[in-house]
């Protein structure tokens, strides 16, 4: 079976060469996070000298070289960049939540945009060669009239902004990513759907649910990777936005029913249990751009995609009697 925890075999197919990054030095932040952990295994595999900054200590599934880092302090930031001495920069570190919360505009402001001005101002100091930061499918579109739909969107939106005005006004080598809704093997944030749903239903639980009506472009975390190595390694791409998806919507309810039934476990998903968060946007990658842009498409399709994941979910968290 595949999954993060193998010798990272590439569901997604060819992509980039060990030759291509054989001694490229690599930072990664937000490398004990979701993408993060599988992009430093990537790279690992491919030959680079990957560098992982997050703010705990080093975790055991860690790839390559470790530094303890709070990206939203600029000092650390600084510190931990001069000793890393990237070429390559993939600013992954975020705190997503979609909540509609006054408590959660200060967090997001610091961990989604204090955060990436930290990164693009030592990238600037160093003369990284290139930096790739990761956008969201959750902020608007630059038009006069868009309005972030949560404090997470909002900052994103400021974020991608910045990186504009980075690349325009002093040059910086910077491409953002913009990620859609990506699942795989080794996501373990449990406010995900994905995770949720299964770990509830491996449990012996119920897995409660929206009404399912909504609809996102889900995109497998191999491809994820790949494409963060396709636009690292674009030229003419500075300060674009290049989307990271299938260009395919799929509902909530079609993910959750697609992994109950790998469970046989239908009968215990709880359907509109939970109320539909309002307010997300519907939109799906723009595959033909990204593709003529860096020449990348995602090639893991939805079923293949759900096999793997829930085959990594029963291996990781072995069924336990049903609730009585």
């Amino acid at each position: 079976m595949r999954g993060i925890d193998d010798d990272m075999t590439n569901a997604a197919g060819a992509g980039p060469t060990a030759a291509d990054w054989h001694g490229r030095r690599c930072l990664v932040t937000g490398a004990s996070g979701f993408v993060g952990t599988a992009l430093c295994r990537r790279l690992t595999n491919l030959g680079a000298d990957v560098w992982g900054l997050g703010r705990r200590s080093r975790p055991s599934q860690a790839a390559g070289h470790w530094l303890s880092c709070d990206v939203t302090d600029l000092a650390q930031v600084l510190i931990a960049m001069r000793a890393s001495c990237p070429d390559t920069v993939f600013h992954l570190a975020s705190i997503v939540a979609g909540s509609r919360k006054l408590e959660l505009v200060i967090p997001m402001l610091q961990s989604n945009l204090t955060a990436f001005v930290n990164v693009a101002i030592a990238s600037a100091e160093l003369r990284c060669a290139r930096i790739i930061t990761a956008g969201s499918l959750q902020e608007p579109d630059q038009e006069p009239s868009a309005i972030p739909s949560s404090p997470y969107a909002a900052a994103k939106l400021a974020a991608s902004g910045y990186a504009r005005m980075f690349a325009n006004v002093f040059g910086l080598p910077i491409v953002i990513a913009r990620l859609f809704m990506i699942y795989g093997p080794g996501q373990q944030d449990l406010t995900k759907l994905v995770p949720n749903v299964l770990s509830e239903l491996i449990a012996g639980r119920k897995a409660a649910i929206s009404s399912g009506k909504q609809a996102f472009d889900w995109v497998y975390v191999d491809d994820v990777c790949e494409a963060l190595l396709a636009i690292a390694s674009s030229d003419n791409i500075l300060g674009e936005t290049v989307d990271v998806g299938t260009g395919v919507l799929t509902s909530v309810l079609d993910i959750a029913s697609g992994l109950a039934r790998r469970l046989d476990a239908l009968d215990r998903l709880q359907v509109g249990a939970i109320p539909d968060r309002l307010g997300d946007p519907v939109r799906v990658a723009d595959t033909m751009t990204a593709k003529s842009l860096t020449g990348w498409q995602a090639r893991v399709g939805l079923e293949e995609g759900l096999d793997l994941t829930a085959s990594w979910f029963k291996q990781k968290a072995p069924a336990r009697p049903l609730d009585g």
